[in-house]
């Protein structure tokens, strides 16, 4: 068997514990390393005494990790991003990339400087579902791609989310995976962009509504912490439509309608999103791919440009 991918964490015990699960049932890669010793970190090193705990984040970054798993979105993140960069690490973040259009071309630049792979985790462009909508869409089963909507209902709301300076916010947590899934299923980079936001005063949007297009494809995107609505993206073409219900969870379903009729494509025994994302990872290591063929550094930059220029005319803030 090849040698394992080595990866260490840095997040919190939930974030520490799902890493585990989907690097347990991985053939690619192994979890080796952990900064601080939680009850979670305690019990993996219980189970596998190979496992090691650093006694912070400078300590597991010097360390002979092959990939940084950084889940964190504080502050701070940036700049762990970068010394990781700096040390040699490959990394993975859980999105959105940066806070800021800035900080994440200066992660990119550094990424093709040191000649490492940076990955922003948008966890459903991984999935299988999503390989097979691209063959339906590759054998002509919608015809030519027009419109797009989406919506999107954000439920498991970070403690943060009121805060624009720490993360906060319905554009900032939805968006990247919205836009880079767009940008994904039409093959096509968004050009053209406007949006409105709902807020509480001196708070982060709770809810936004933007309108797009990339290529000769318009989208309609509304994402909401603000009230329950069944969250779909339904792809509109000239023969038919293909819809994906629960897009942003572990969906494993895609719906099919067109002049043949309605199909249900359902991918069985699927796994666990970050499962995927560590095999496009591993599988880019292995093939000594230092540019994500599936989150483009193009494609993950342009979702941040739209991000980060909307919050500027919303609040006047860069989210620097």
């Amino acid at each position: 068997m090849a040698v394992k991918i080595k990866y260490g964490v840095i997040g919190s015990e939930a974030e520490v514990a799902e890493l585990a699960a989907a690097l347990a049932a991985s053939q690619t890669g192994k979890l080796a390393g952990i900064v601080g010793n939680s009850s979670t970190a305690a019990t993996l090193v219980a189970q596998d005494p190979q496992i090691k705990i650093y006694s912070n984040e400078q300590a597991l970054l010097q360390s002979d990790l092959d990939v940084i798993y950084l889940a964190e979105v504080q502050q701070p993140r940036f700049e762990i991003a970068k010394q990781a960069l700096l040390n040699g690490k490959h990394l993975l973040l859980k999105k959105p990339l940066t806070r800021h259009f800035v900080g994440a071309s200066e992660l990119y630049r550094l990424a093709k400087q040191q000649q490492r792979l940076v990955v922003e985790n948008q966890a459903p462009l991984f999935s299988p579902i999503i390989a097979k909508v691209k063959e339906l869409l590759a054998a002509d089963q919608i015809g030519q791609i027009k419109f797009i909507d989406v919506k999107c209902y954000l439920t498991d709301v970070p403690t943060n989310f009121s805060d624009l300076s720490a993360g906060g916010g319905a554009l900032f947590n939805g968006g990247p995976v919205i836009l880079g899934m767009i940008q994904s299923l039409t093959g096509n980079k968004i050009a053209n962009w406007n949006g409105f936001e709902i807020n509480q005063i001196g708070q982060a949007d709770l809810q936004c509504n933007l309108a797009l297009t990339a290529g000769d494809v318009l989208a309609n995107v509304m994402i909401t912490a603000n009230f329950p609505v069944k969250t779909n993206l339904t792809l509109y073409g000239t023969k038919g439509t293909i819809r994906l219900p629960e897009f942003d969870q572990q969906t494993d379903t895609a719906i099919l309608e067109n002049a043949s009729g309605s199909q249900r494509f359902v991918i069985e025994n699927q796994r666990g999103n970050l499962y995927y994302a560590i095999e496009h990872v591993s599988d880019c290591l292995q093939h000594k791919m230092i540019i994500s063929p599936v989150v483009s550094p193009e494609s993950a930059l342009t979702g941040i440009k739209v991000i980060d220029s909307l919050y500027q005319r919303w609040y006047g803030d860069p989210l620097n």
